[in-house]
């Protein structure tokens, strides 16, 4: 007893012990959750068997019912075209020509459709009958169809349903349609009749009719069971009325002991998918429902109690299965106590390693049991963490658009060169994209993005190798370039300049400039500090001569008036008090910029708004009065590179006119090529006080 207290003291012991009690609690869960679950399925999938059997015959029925409505539409079609007024067949030969070829194609049509006792057609004259009406009836012995009657019918042959009800109703709608249940007094049977309009001049002038054999249709239903004492019967649309041999004309389901359970009516058990629950004798049955053709249904009744027994069956086998499984592994548990534990020890060890940092331990485990596969999750685990730990480190480092190195990859490795290479050679550039809001704002920031991406690809293709090459942030991108002369460093950064520079933005090239400013490090005398310092004055003094150009830093940069770079293009452009415009100098006059005075006298409250007023085209804002005229003065100035003042009217996009003077210059740009830069002043604000 001691010696199993320690056991169950031991790691080994608490595992045996969690384990079984673990193992009963989830046994009894697993157990109930699966019995509930498995009755649940069991249930649904022995009356999703019944409903399958139900409408596996209901298609039998409908085909056959389908084949009878194709018979007399054929039949009657084939009348409609030989005859197609009563009038037509008068003559006897005819007359007996049209009767061989209807009875031909009826018989066709049916073929061996056991359930077709007659088939008819029947001409109106007034409702008393015409000469061309025949009627064919099938011998009870023979089983071959013989003449019934040829004229109007009289005494007893005036009892068929075409000459009855049936025919003023299909008459009355001018619609094909099938009878309710009824017995022939003429044929002596029960039947159910599909009959057809036929129209001459949009009148009905006869009805076509099959007769089918109800009792037929009743003993075929009546053939299908389920289960012992499970049966099919035929129900009409409420699903209350059976049809029965008995009773062929169909009796309330009460009469015979079924008393439904619920208000469910037929149609909504089949669109929904449920069943009719009915009580009969103290048990209770579900039963599921197929609709055919002729409006009646097909019902499947299947006693609730045998319907479970099966599923009892397969509830009971399983719990067998399971208690045999679970006293095998309660035996295994108590036998592998003892390795469970070194194993175990093995991985906490393991785990207290990783819980220190030390993502290379590898759990040496190849069982192919729980602790195996857990001792390869282990592995995985650090693996991943170290691949994760990885990309972490790759996304500290570089820039997620780019994918050079970002700010602080950038001063992580300046430091390093700073560390190992001070006394090496370098020259280190300042660089940015001229006008790159401007590219933003004309195409959007995908565009943007595109020429971050193109000049990025430009630099690592241009420096390659040691040379280090990031992105500080926004357009500005800086480079050092390592264990260089300084005629190498200017040859290396004029090879970048004269490279021609495009990014492709939905599929259409566009050019654009960088502005590259360089201080040289000798090997001596000179912090990083110092270094980014003089190549910013030098990019400084690049952007005051103009931009796209590459300028070395000298010490005169460092008296170079800084104050005028304090405004920039927006500042200086935004608080003028007349409209700015640039626009291409071409037919086309594409909208680059506007100003927000420009704005204000187009009435449009964002770049936008003017881009979708105008198509994009300065040229839409001339009044249209005026368009024609000044746009063909301006298109003269611009190819006579004339400088000339116009006046003329612009209109807003609320309608307001204004008189303006448009003053302009036109120049070439690396970008864009001939722009032309438009000064709007309002004419009243010219005049003199």
């Amino acid at each position: 007893m001691i010696r199993i207290a320690r056991f169950f003291q031991s790691l080994s012991g608490k595992i045996i012990s969690m384990s079984i009690g673990g193992m009963v609690a989830l046994a009894v869960a697993l157990g109930t959750v699966t019995v509930w679950k498995l009755s649940g399925l069991t249930e649904q999938y022995e009356i999703e068997n019944v409903g399958r059997i139900v409408s596996q015959n209901a298609e039998q029925f409908n085909f056959m019912l389908k084949r009878s409505e194709f018979a007399v539409t054929h039949a009657t079609n084939m009348l409609y075209r030989m005859a197609d007024s009563p009038a037509a067949i008068e003559d006897p030969a005819t007359l007996t020509q049209l009767e061989h070829h209807v009875a031909t194609a009826f018989e066709d049509a049916v073929g061996e459709l056991a359930p077709v006792t007659s088939y008819y057609v029947y001409y109106l004259d007034e409702g008393a009958g015409k000469a061309g009406s025949l009627c064919y009836t099938r011998d009870a012995r023979t089983g071959s169809f013989r003449r019934s009657w040829h004229k109007t019918p009289t005494g007893d042959e005036a009892n068929v349903p075409a000459y009855r009800d049936q025919v003023d109703e299909v008459v009355a709608s001018g619609e094909a349609r099938w009878s309710e249940p009824y017995y022939s007094t003429n044929q002596h049977r029960y039947l159910i009749t599909y009959t057809v309009p036929l129209f001459s001049d949009g009148k009905v002038v006869a009805v076509g009719g099959i007769d089918l054999n109800f009792l037929d249709l009743i003993r075929q239903v009546d053939a299908i069971h389920f289960f012992e004492t499970g049966r099919a019967v035929l129900v009409d649309p409420s699903g209350t009325r059976f049809y029965t041999e008995g009773v062929p004309l169909g009796a309330p389901s009460t009469d015979y002991g079924y008393q439904p359970v619920g208000n469910a009516d037929v149609e909504s058990v089949e669109r929904n998918g449920h069943v009719i629950r009915y009580a009969h004798n103290a048990e209770k049955y579900d039963a599921v429902c197929a609709p055919l053709r002729n409006g009646i249904r097909v019902m499947g009744i299947a006693p609730q109690g045998e319907l479970y027994t099966r599923m009892q069956k397969i509830i009971l086998q399983f719990l067998a299965l399971f208690v045999l499984v679970e006293i095998p592994f309660f035996i295994l548990s108590a036998m592998l106590g003892r390795h469970i534990n070194h194993r175990i020890t093995g991985l906490v060890r393991a785990a207290d390693r990783i819980a220190a940092g030390d993502y290379h331990v590898v759990i040496e485990d190849d069982h192919e049991d729980g602790l195996g596969r857990l001792a390869q999750a282990f592995n995985i685990m650090t693996e991943r963490v170290r691949g994760a730990l990885d990309q972490m480190r790759h996304m500290a480092r570089y820039d997620a658009l780019t994918g050079i190195l970002n700010r602080a990859g950038l001063d992580a490795a300046l430091q390093e060169w700073q560390r190992d290479c001070a006394n090496e050679r370098a020259a280190l550039i300042s660089l940015d994209i001229d006008g790159f809001k401007f590219i933003n704002d004309l195409y959007g920031h995908a565009a943007g993005d595109e020429t971050l991406r193109a000049l990025a690809r430009d630099l690592t293709a241009c420096f390659p190798g040691r040379h280090i090459v990031g992105r500080n942030g926004g357009d500005e991108f800086t480079v050092l370039l390592v264990d260089v002369s300084e005629a190498q460093a200017e040859e290396m950064i004029r090879s970048l300049h004269l490279r021609k520079k495009r990014f492709t933005y939905e599929g259409a090239a566009h050019d654009y400039t960088i502005s590259i400013g360089y201080a040289y490090h000798p090997g001596h005398g000179l912090t990083m500090t110092r270094l980014f310092h003089q190549a910013d004055m030098a990019l400084y003094a690049v952007k005051m001569e103009g931009k796209n150009h590459f300028l070395r830093y000298h010490e005169a940069m460092e008296d170079m008036d800084r104050s005028s770079l304090g405004f920039n293009l927006r500042d200086v452009t935004e608080q003028l008090p007349n409209a700015l415009l640039a626009c291409s100098a071409d037919e086309k006059t594409r909208i680059l910029y506007a100003n927000s005075e420009m704005l204000r006298l187009a009435e449009c409250g964002t770049p936008e708004e003017l881009m979708e007023f105008t198509q994009g085209r300065a040229l839409n804002l001339i009044h249209p009065a005026d368009r024609d005229a000044i746009g063909r003065e301006l298109f003269a100035q611009a190819a006579a590179e004339k400088k000339k003042s116009l006046r003329y009217r612009i209109q807003g996009r609320k309608g307001t006119i204004h008189s303006v003077c448009d003053i302009r210059k036109a120049v070439t740009s690396h970008a864009y090529g001939k722009v032309a830069y438009v000064c709007l002043v309002e004419t009243d604000l010219c005049d003199p006080v």
